[in-house]
């Protein structure tokens, strides 16, 4: 094997790496902001049932 083939495997791995982050941060940012959501929702419904009994 020579060095530029050495290169060339290590630059498709280093590719292959950044690309692949890439996707797991944007998966990452994804469900944290679904996980928001519903955690916001969650929130919000309970302070509708708190309200709604603070009303009856």
């Amino acid at each position: 094997m020579s060095l530029s083939n050495v290169k060339f495997v290590d630059d498709n791995a280093t590719q292959i790496f950044y690309s692949y982050k890439k996707v797991v941060m944007f998966v990452a940012c994804k469900l944290r902001l679904l996980v928001l959501k519903n955690l916001l929702a969650l929130n919000y419904s309970k302070i509708c049932m708190n309200t709604e009994y603070l009303h009856m």
